[in-house]
């Protein structure tokens, strides 16, 4: 068992020791005169070395772990009987020949139940041990007074004493009483605010689960629309298949908003800074999008271009996000006119670069009302939006999330049929070192259908995906079914590339690829890539740590799943590499 209010007690007996000991020589000073010098100088000599022994003693009880209820008792005895000595002095102020001695003797019983109830907060038994004294004296003392010996006399001057002392009990159980109730009311909240944060843990987590579960069939429905793409005998086909990849990619997008929101809700959403070329990044998201523009008779043009340093340090997949976000939408809502992407990049004073990119369209607009709804979570402008154009309404309120991260804003300015500027602002670091792989160069050309690429996953609908998105490599892989089968196969036949789920029964890729780093088997050099639907920092440099070479993200693109083995094969073990 714990020492009860003891640690408290004797922390605060001893901040207040100085004053005690101060108060104890201004009483003994004050009635020198008043009382026999010898009393005085007795009591205070008592009084002090009482002090000097509460340290030691307190600090042998705390060392005893035993019996709790002695040690408390110990504690209060010592207490009543340090209470007891301070107030003996008012017994022979008191007795006094004339009405001084009195007066002192009631300012210094009041004055010692103020420093008791400032030390005995939260502790009840503390304080009623010494309260007691004091609130005995007052009351006898006018009986003890030899020039007030009439009864009415003494009566009278017990009134104000008790007046007083009821006073400080009723101050102290009120302020006892309140000081209970915050505490309740703390407890109370901190409790909810552990059930919130358990609840926003356990949805993360359950979305976090569900958007990895979701994924797996996904990367299958992209696969197969992909190898019908490649297949189809007439356009009608081609047109289904690219229908069923849009729809996938859709909804790959809507797990993506859903997953990125119980983060920031979580409180677990970062950004990473690497080194990236921003005049690239802008060209590349404008070209992304001009093909869209184009389909309904837009113009899409970039300005400014030149404002933006060859090289800076941020997070290049939220600034694209954030991008790709604000020209879908504008995409979406103009039907006549263009759409113009004016950037920025000042230098700040601190280095770096403050960047301002705004997306302006000519399109429906929006109203003042619209507006005050447009970064709320899960809200659309308007009902028919969500029926005409689909969407969560999640991507401005995690856009300007993401923007805040970066230290910057996101912002709308508008009026209904004058179209929209929607401006992300954001800080960019001073580039460190080049670009990555700026100058890597492919080493090894192979034909696809030479290479041995070992599948380890435990979901066969991964199995076969990945099977099919190999098919037009030519290549046939060899599939495992879970570490400890990759290990045998591993451990007997030479492979050139081996791509590793993450999330296994049994042994996981990070445990299976560490194994393999250290048997001494045919592939223990092989190049490893991460095949996983969590992209977090932390995750991604888990699988580096684990001796993995690269990564893809489920839902698996074709490009991105071919990209990366072309890598692996060019850099073989010398740099890790993501897709």
């Amino acid at each position: 068992m714990g020492n009860g209010f003891i640690p408290a007690l004797a922390e605060r007996r001893r901040q207040n020791l100085p004053i005690r000991l101060v108060s104890a020589a201004a009483i003994a000073l004050m009635n020198s005169g008043a009382v026999d010098g010898r009393i005085v100088l007795t009591w205070f000599i008592a009084y002090i070395a009482v002090q000097f022994l509460e340290a030691p003693l307190f600090g042998a009880v705390l060392r005893w772990r035993k019996a709790p209820r002695v040690r408390e008792a110990l504690v209060l005895g010592f207490l009543a009987l340090n209470t007891l000595l301070f107030a003996s002095l008012a017994i022979p102020l008191w007795m006094g020949d004339n009405w001084m001695g009195p007066a002192v003797a009631i300012l210094m019983l009041v004055g010692a139940m103020g420093n008791a109830a400032g030390i005995a907060r939260g502790m009840r038994p503390v304080f009623f041990v010494c309260f007691a004294p004091y609130f005995l004296l007052l009351i006898i003392g006018p009986f003890l007074a030899s020039w007030a010996s009439h009864t009415v006399l003494q009566a009278a001057l017990c009134i104000g004493p008790v007046v007083i002392s009821s006073s400080f009990l009723s101050q102290y159980l009120t302020a006892e009483r309140l000081r209970e109730a915050e505490a309740t009311a703390k407890a109370e909240l901190e409790q909810k605010r552990a059930e919130a944060v358990a609840a926003t843990n356990a949805k993360s987590s359950f979305v976090a689960t569900v958007s990895h579960d979701l994924r797996t069939p996904l990367t299958a429905i992209l696969a197969c629309a992909g190898a019908i793409q490649r297949d189809a005998k007439d356009a009608a086909e081609v047109s289904r298949a690219t229908m069923i990849g849009d729809a996938a990619k859709m909804m790959r997008c809507l797990l993506d908003d859903l997953l990125d929101l119980s983060k920031i809700e979580a409180g677990h959403m970062s950004v990473e800074v690497t080194t990236f070329d921003p005049q690239r990044l802008f060209d590349d998201v404008a070209r992304f999008w001009s093909e869209e523009a184009a389909r309904k008779g837009l113009t899409l043009t970039v300005s400014g271009a030149d404002t933006l340093p060859a090289l800076a340090g941020g997070d290049t997949t939220r600034i694209r996000q954030i991008l790709n976000n604000l020209l879908s939408n504008a995409v979406k809502f103009t039907d006549a006119g263009g759409i113009l992407i004016e950037t920025m990049a000042e230098p700040l004073i601190e280095g770096g670069w403050a960047l301002t990119a705004s997306v302006v369209d000519t399109g429906v607009g929006l109203s003042d009302e619209q507006m005050s709804r447009l970064f709320t979570r899960f809200e659309q402008t308007d009902a028919s939006v969500a029926r005409i154009h689909g969407g969560t309404g999640l991507g401005l309120a995690i856009s300007r999330e993401l923007s805040r991260l970066m230290g910057g804003d996101l912002t709308v300015q508008s009026r209904l049929g004058e179209g929209a500027r929607f401006t992300m602002a954001c800080e960019l670091a001073l580039a460190v070192g080049n670009l990555p792989g700026r100058d890597w160069e492919v080493a090894a050309q192979r034909d696809g259908s030479e290479l041995r690429i070992l599948v380890v996953d435990d979901h066969e609908l991964n199995r076969r995906a990945l099977t099919l998105l190999l098919e037009p490599l030519g290549v046939v892989p060899v599939l495992a079914t879970g570490g400890e089968e990759a290990l045998v196969m591993a451990a007997n036949q030479i492979f050139d590339v081996i791509l590793m789920d993450l999330n296994m029964a049994g042994l996981d890729g990070r445990e299976t690829t560490l194994r393999l780093r250290a048997d001494e088997s045919p592939n223990q050099a092989v190049p490893v890539i991460a095949v996983t639907g969590a992209v977090e920092p932390q995750v991604l440099q888990s699988c580096l740590d684990s001796g993995m070479n690269a990564w893809v993200e489920k839902p698996l693109e074709p490009a991105a799943l071919y990209a990366a083995i072309e890598r692996v094969l060019g850099l073989a073990d010398d740099e890790a590499v993501a897709a």
